[in-house]
């Protein structure tokens, strides 16, 4: 019991953490409508989004800088397309899933194939988790004890201010500089050991943190409606306890608790102006780097597979063997959530109305509902591709293509079908990653990954309950058939994807226990002694 409740702490405390805020949010924003949100996130200009594209691009230029520091302190060399690429794929990962799904593994796994040991591999992670913490240690020290901010009480954090916060951020950060200054042993900690670096590297692991925070900060400052007449330092401020906030609830990408922060801080007289803001920052800043880095990931796929490997392809090396399998069952996992996101919110009016003079009405609900399964299966089916296992990648591949189909169908989603277009055409030229035999959604699932849907069922729930929060419940809702039935069809498209769930978990915790392998008796040890001699 004891053991179960260590290994389920993690993600029950992240569960428990998002509901919290899904909460919190539904009350801070109960007197808009979803499309007052997607009414304010059109309504940003180009030059905006393209400032906010550029400030993402410098970013993750910065990013590289956690990499190189971490190379240089484990006193190895290695070429900076390599270490650009590590970078790239290992924080447009990280971002996204945290370690919730071991985001982390894709910079190990890439390493490993460059021909790191392990121990460098410890200690490169560790250093680059050192880096970041002391360098946010150092800017939100500075920034709160400089610019203090008052602290509402519902967000039931026990100071008034964040000056005490800034203080002990500060002294940590202070306390680590005497201690690469002074010490030259190891530091044990336990079972870990930690060497301080020099003192110029631990100058240059502030500098780098710190200019990737205010670069991060910038993106979504640039995008925030100009009514909100709100300084840059001040900003700062906000968004680092936001920051500090959304790392301690441990929810992947912090959704929702970043969300919850900054507009509880920011107090603007037009928050869906704030939240479409918060939309194209998502958008830009954490679905687009990791829509490149698949990209990149499947060129170099398609390069290998036609044995036409140029330039770039000889530099980086044969990579995606060791994170292809991972990287794409996160990438499925997206497809799914995004099928169940738009199955749960209401179809364009225009676009429906287009649809009604195609098809019968029979077909765009039958499409809804089955949008919604095929995204429900992707995210079960995701761990098995995380696997390798070979039947998932067929299976995948045909409900990508069903979902291609039935977003189109159910109400014209054409952003949606070209995503999953762009998803399944690299997917499909890495056959060659799976090849394990074994039968579809029987892998074991681990804490993190049941978690993960948890958090993705609750967050649809919520988001349809939000989308038709005008709408009057009742049981007629279920039998309601129409073109413009948005309401109904999203009701009747959780309740099976609800069931599916149920159905799935139900029948891997009360399913047999499976046989205990028996021991080989010591005539059939013998007979492979002399096999192996």
């Amino acid at each position: 019991m004891k053991r179960f409740l260590r290994v389920m702490a993690g993600p029950l405390f992240m569960v428990c953490m998002l509901l919290a805020a899904l909460w919190l949010l539904h009350h801070e924003l109960s007197e808009y409508h979803l499309r007052d949100f997607l009414r304010s996130l059109a309504e940003i200009s180009s030059a905006k989004v393209a400032l906010a594209v550029g400030l993402t691009i410098l970013n993750y230029i910065v990013l590289v800088g956690y990499d190189l520091l971490a190379i240089r302190y484990i006193r190895q060399t290695m070429s900076f397309p390599r270490i650009a690429l590590a970078s790239l794929l290992g924080y447009a990962v990280g971002n996204n899933f945290g370690s919730l799904l071991g985001g982390s593994t894709i910079r190990l796994r890439l390493y490993t194939a460059w021909g790191f040991s392990a121990v460098d591999i410890v200690k490169l992670v560790l250093i680059l988790s050192v880096t970041f913490w002391i360098g946010l240690f150092a800017l939100a020290g500075v920034v709160f004890i400089v610019e203090p901010l008052p602290i509402p009480e519902r967000l039931h954090i026990p100071v008034a201010t964040t000056l005490p916060l800034g203080i002990l951020l500060g002294s940590s950060a202070i306390a680590y500089a005497v201690l690469c200054a002074v010490r030259r042993k190891p530091l044990k900690i336990r079972q870990w050991e930690f060497s301080p670096p020099p003192v110029g590297l631990s100058l240059l692991q502030y500098v780098v943190a710190s200019l990737d925070l205010m670069v991060a900060a910038s993106v979504l400052y640039v995008l925030l409606p100009a009514s909100l007449e709100v300084g840059y330092f001040h900003f700062l401020a906000i968004y680092l306890l936001a920051l500090v906030a959304a790392l301690f609830s441990q929810v992947p990408g912090g959704l929702g608790v970043l969300e919850l922060v900054l507009l509880v801080l920011l107090s603007p007289s037009e928050p869906q102006a704030v939240v479409g803001a918060l939309l194209a920052y998502r958008a830009i800043y954490y679905l687009i780097p990791l829509a490149i880095g698949l990209l990149v990931m499947g060129a170099n796929e398609i390069a290998m597979n036609r044995q036409h490997v140029g330039k770039a392809a000889a530099v980086l090396g044969r990579w995606t063997t060791f994170v292809a399998p991972r990287l794409l069952a996160l990438t499925v996992l997206v497809a799914g959530m995004m099928l169940l996101f738009s199955g749960a919110t209401p179809a364009e009016h225009g676009r429906l109305k287009l649809l009604r003079e195609m098809l019968p009405l029979p077909v765009i609900e039958l499409s809804h509902l089955l949008g919604s399964v095929v995204g429900i299966l992707l995210i079960l089916l995701a761990r098995s591709l995380q696997r390798r296992i070979e039947t998932a990648y067929y299976v995948v591949s045909a409900l990508l293509i069903g979902g291609i189909a039935f977003s189109l169908l159910k109400g014209f989603d054409y952003e949606e079908a070209a995503i999953l277009s762009a998803m399944l055409v690299t997917i499909l030229p890495c056959r060659r990653h799976f090849y394990r035999k074994g039968a579809l959604l029987t892998e074991r699932f681990s804490p993190s990954w049941f978690a993960t849907i948890v958090l993705v069922i609750g967050c649809t729930i919520w988001l349809m309950s939000f989308a038709y929060k005008h709408v009057d419940y009742s049981g007629e809702l279920w039998w309601q058939f129409a073109f413009r039935g948005n309401a109904p069809r999203s009701l009747r498209a959780m309740a099976v994807v609800t069931l599916i769930t149920l159905a799935y978990t139900s029948s891997r915790l009360f399913r047999s226990k499976p046989e205990e392998p028996e021991m080989p008796t010591e005539s059939e040890l013998e007979t492979a002694r002399q096999i192996v001699a």
